[in-house]
Parts: C-alpha cells; structure tokens; sequence
C-alpha cells in the first residue's frame, strides 16, 4: 500500500510539473526557427502571423495567418494560405512518449496547384534535397501518433495546367473525418462532408458539380474499401464536353458492405433509378476485381433487370452477364425525348450529303471486351413505331464486335441479321434478312395510311466496306442489296419515286379511255443492286409490274460521290394506251442523289409523238393496232423475275 501512494505521488509530481512547464513555455519564440526550418525544406519563404498555446488536459496549440511562397514563375504570389490552424494533444499519453492529438483544425485553407508551360509543377521544391534522408530511429520502431480526428472548413484548393490548358477548383465548406489508431494505418472511422462544388475546364469539356452531403462508415483501412455503409444526398453536375452537354442530378446514393444499392439520379432530364446488389465492397480486398452486379434498372425509358460481372483488373475491362428489358424507349435519348421526325433523325442533314463525314466511335471498341446477350420484349424506336422481342448476343473482344443472329419481330414480320466490325481496320459488314412483312403493316407503322394494300415484302443485304466515317464506309461498300414486293394495291401518288408518277401523268393526259383510277395494282416490285467498290449497279434489276404499265430502270448509283445516274423505261400495258409507253420510252435521272435532275428521252419521244398524230388522223385505229403490237414484244418474260436473278458480271 505504501509503494501504490509513493508511485501515485510521484505520477502527481510528474503531471504537476509537466502542467508548469506548459504552462510557462512559451512557444511563440520557436516561430522564427519553424520559418526558417520550413524555408530550408522547400527552398520558398513561409511566414506564421502567431503560435500560441492554451493549457488543458488537451493542450492546445494555435497557429493562424500561415503562408507558403508560390514558385517564382506561379501567377499569384502564395502557394497556401491557411487563416488558422489547431492541434489538440493529450496530456497523459505524452508521458509514455506517444503522440496522440485529440484533433486537427484547419480553417480558410487557400492551396493553389500550378503547372507551368514546360510542365513544372509548383509543389516541386528546390530547397528540398533529392540525397537527404529522414532521420533513423535506432530501434527501428515507428514513433506512434495518432489523431483522432481532422476538421476541415471553408477549403479552397485550385489547380491551372498551363501545358495541358486543364484549370479546375474545389471549394469545401465542411469535412469532419475520424480516425482510429496510428495515422499512417488509414483507419477512417467515418467522414462527414457537406457543400463540395466543384469546377472544372479542359478544352471542350468545362463543367460545374456541386455535392451537397456524403456521410461514410467505414472499418479497417479506407483503402482496402472496408466501408460499412455511404450516403451521398444532392448531387448536381452541369455543363458541356465534346460529346454534348451535360446536366445530372443524384438525389440519393446508398450503399452498404453486403453491396445493398439504391440510387434515385436524374440526366439530361430523365429520371434513373438503379436498386439492387453489386459486389459487396468487402469483396474487393486483396485484390478481387470481379465485380457482379444484380440491379432492377428504370429510367430513359427504360425499364429492366441487369445481371453482369464486370472484371476491372483486366486490360481492357471485360464484362459478361445479360440484360433484360420490358421496355424500351429510345426516343428519350433523342434531344427533346420526343418523337419528331427531327428529333427521330429523319431531318436532312445539315451538309446536304447523305452520308456524314463524322468519324465514326471506332475507338470505342476498344475500351471494353464484352460478352452480353440483351433481351428487350419491347423496343420504341424515336419515331414513335414499336418493334418487339430484339435478342442481341454481343461479343466484343480486343476491339471486334461480332453480333450473331441478331433478331427482332417488327410490324407483323421479322428481321434477322449478323453484324461483324472491327477497330483495327475499320471493317463493317452485316447480312439482313427481312421476311413475313408487307408493304401495308410497314406503312401504318410510320402513319401512312390508306396508301398501299397487301404487299408482302423480303429484304436480302449482304454488303461489307472499311472506312472512318459513314461516307467512307459508304465509299468501299462492296456486296448485294435486293427487295422484293408481292401483290399490292398502290394509291398512285406512292408512284412519285424514280420518275413513275412522271410516267403516269403522262399516259393519263393523253389517253382519254385510260384508266383514271387513283390506285394501281401492282403485279410484283424488285430493287436488285449489286455493290462494288462504293458503286451500286443494276441492269434491268429495278422492276415494277403493274395493270397500267410496268417499268424496268437500269443505272447506278455512286455511294462515294453520292450521285445517281439511271434510265427508267416505261412499258403501258393495258387500254387505249398500250402503245403510249413509247411515248416516254425512258426517263433519265442524274445528278446528287438528294436532288436528281429528272429528263426525258427526246429522240424516243419525238417518234412517239408522230404515232399520237397518226393516231388522231385514223380515229386511233393506228395507235391501237401499235399497241397491240407492243403488247406481243413484251408479252414473253418477268421483268421482276430478270430483275431479281441479275448479277453483277465478274
């Protein structure tokens, strides 16, 4: 019992010193020599308005007015400014030789980052020796501090590259973060954040983000990702990159460890809403880089369930799973997220070229492997029409996409394809089956009603090219493209294409018996063009069969120049004017593809004027007796069958 009081009367001592000697030190004298240390460490001028201490159990030294010089070349003379700056240390603990600060509080904290023109940074200091070693501790022990916690307020902290013409800004107004054990072990308890906005331009790209809260609970080292649960509430960004602009909003973030997620986001707005599981951030120690992801998706849209693992450890990153889509809307990613023609892309393009001279993504083929099947049971395309049941397999691997079997229901009938690119060479080539649709379901779909009956429909294209951008790729196209059109009933202003209504206007004005019906019935349509080379040809591969005449059309059409030069001949095939069809033997169409001059064959033209002259001098009689015989030249053979079976000679 008497050695328990001797030691407690010697700790008495020994606190009671230690509290004098606090008491009357003096620290503010030392000022001068943290200057001028500091001063030899960087090689730059740091100045301290005062350094005063207060006597506590936690005594507490207080710094303000601190400043640290700028590089002589920086565009403002300090590099740091801080207003004030506290440390609370323990008392009792110093006694044992450790130090433990209860916390550390830095207010009006001014820090400016620059990068110069030849790319030297100002946090590079000269004073501070390249060869110079920190002083060893003999024992090999680490000395022990801690800091219970760090309290920041009111940061300004900004960073100017002139080199890379980046420039942003950070401004804090609060963040509290709390410590256990030693610094150096990382070991954040939980970080409190509130008002971060943040600024930042490079380029084409300046935008603006504001983060109102984020409160983080976390275990064991923060950088081994051993949070417990996060919560990020009112986060806004705006502003404008390369790609367009930029404004989104997250109103709510939570995560936990098991990888419980709920977010509520808003872009460009539309509403997002992602709630499910990804891998729990426990899961991402050591190393682990999988990283599974189970969500139910809604928004832009879009409405549907994700199941893909996501590997970030490889080069690129790789993911694999599937996703699953209700419904889908596409015309919310158009500007306005309506369904106008113009915000559907129908609009003419700004150039007046039918292929754009945008480089294409191919870059982005790179940055991602992928094996993905999506499923999407309804699709709506920004015109307003709905297709159904798309399943496409994605594989993308070292920067080939290669899409197989790739299908969609769409308006009564199917669409079947395989699509293969490839970023290393720019290569394109896809192969399109189209079958069970008609000219009718087609029509209605894009509101055309009352246009055309019937007309069952089969699309064939196998095409393939290289190129950077559309019109590129269009240049090299090289392959097949081939419709076909059954029976139908067509209102004959649907004839305004290739110079048909042309036709029609004119065998109707001088044929007083023909047939003035406003539809035509069509036997059969073939478009047939063989590609080469950018070049689209066809001989006799354009037909169209129908009780008024038929019309076969011959020509080309230059994808790379973008020009058309075809002959459209006309054959009548029913009524007084049976032989009218010489009357306008072809039709020449030549020049842009968006604008073709359309002309007439004037030496066939004029002799069929001559026949019109007979014709009125014999009561028509000759003219009947020559239609006859242009319905027996062309009674033998099937201009769409021709049409269908041409190929292009090798």
């Amino acid at each position: 019992m008497k050695a328990l009081k001797i030691a407690a009367a010697v700790i008495a001592v020994l606190v009671i010193g230690l509290g004098i000697f606090l008491a009357t030190f003096d620290v503010g004298k030392y000022k001068g020599l943290i200057e001028e240390q500091a001063k030899a460490a960087t090689g730059r001028d740091v100045t301290i308005g005062t350094v005063r201490m207060a006597l506590s159990l936690t005594p507490t030294v207080l710094v303000e007015d601190v400043t640290l010089a700028n590089a002589p070349w920086g565009s403002r003379p300090q590099m740091v400014t801080v207003k004030k700056l506290e440390a609370r240390a323990a008392l009792l603990p110093l006694l044992s030789g450790h130090i433990d600060i209860g916390k550390i509080s830095v207010s009006d904290a001014d820090v400016l980052l620059e990068v110069n023109k030849q790319g030297v940074a100002n946090w590079e200091f000269a004073g501070a020796s390249k060869d110079a070693t920190a002083p060893q501790n003999p024992s090999g022990a680490q000395s022990a501090l801690s800091v219970g916690a760090v309290e920041v307020t009111n940061l300004k902290l900004g960073y100017k590259d002139e080199k890379g013409g980046a420039d942003s800004e950070i401004d804090l107004k609060s963040l509290v973060a709390h410590i256990s054990g030693p610094i150096q072990n990382l070991n954040i308890t939980h970080v409190d954040l509130a008002d971060l906005a943040v600024s930042h331009k490079d380029g084409a790209t300046a935008i603006d983000a504001s983060v109102g809260k984020v409160a983080l609970d976390s275990t064991g080292k923060i950088t081994d990702f051993g949070f417990k649960q996060l919560d990020v509430a009112d986060v806004k960004v705006t502003g404008k990159t390369a790609s367009g602009p930029i404004d989104a909003a997250v109103s709510k973030l939570s995560l936990d460890e098991k990888g419980a997620l709920d977010l509520a986001a808003t872009y460009n707005g539309q509403d997002l809403k992602a709630k499910g599981t990804i891998a729990a951030p426990a899961a991402l120690k050591g190393g682990i880089t999988a990283v599974p992801a189970k969500l139910a998706l809604e928004g832009f849209g879009l409405k549907g369930d994700v199941d893909l693992t996501v590997e970030a450890g490889k080069t690129p990153p790789a993911i694999k799973g599937s996703v699953t889509i209700p419904e889908l809307d596409l015309g919310k990613f158009t500007k306005g997220g309506g369904t106008d023609s113009k915000a559907a892309g129908h609009a003419a393009p700004a150039s007046g070229r039918v292929f754009s001279d945008e480089p294409l993504p191919w870059t982005v083929l790179n940055e991602v492997d992928a094996n993905v099947k999506v499923a999407i049971a309804s699709l709506k395309l920004p015109g307003g029409q709905t297709v159904e049941n798309v399943v496409l397999p994605i594989d993308l691997a070292h920067g080939r996409l290669t899409v197989k079997d790739a299908n969609v229901a769409m308006f009564g009938g199917t669409a079947d394809a395989d699509v293969t690119a490839n970023a290393a060479d720019k290569t394109f080539a896809t192969k399109l089956v189209v079958k069970g649709l008609t000219a009718e379901a087609l029509a209605k779909a894009f509101k055309v009603t009352d246009l055309v009956t019937n007309g069952p429909l089969d699309i064939n294209v196998d095409v393939h090219g290289a190129g950077a951008s559309p019109h590129a790729l269009a240049s090299t196209l090289s392959g097949s493209a081939i419709a076909g059109m059954g029976e139908s009933r067509i209102r004959n202003e649907a004839l305004n294409f290739i110079g048909a209504d042309m036709v029609m206007q004119v065998l109707n004005a001088v044929n007083p018996m023909g047939n003035r019906d406003p539809y035509t019935v069509s036997r059969c349509a073939v478009v047939n063009f063989q590609i080469a080379g950018g070049i689209a040809n066809t001989q006799n591969g354009i037909a169209l069969v129908t009780d008024k005449m038929n019309l076969v059309a011959s020509g080309k059409l230059d994808l790379g120049q973008e020009r058309i030069d075809m002959t459209v001949k006309p054959t009548a095939t029913s009524g007084l004017g049976l032989g009218l069809g010489k009357l306008v033997s072809a039709i020449r169409l030549n020049g842009p593809m968006t604008k073709p001059n359309v002309g007439l064959d004037s030496a066939g033209s004029a002799k069929a004027i001559g026949s019109i002259g007979l014709a009125f001098a014999t009561g028509g009689a000759s003219l009947l007796a020559q239609g006859m015989k242009d319905r027996a030249d062309t009674s033998t053979g099937d201009p769409c069958q021709t049409a269908r079976t041409w190929q292009l000679k090798k």
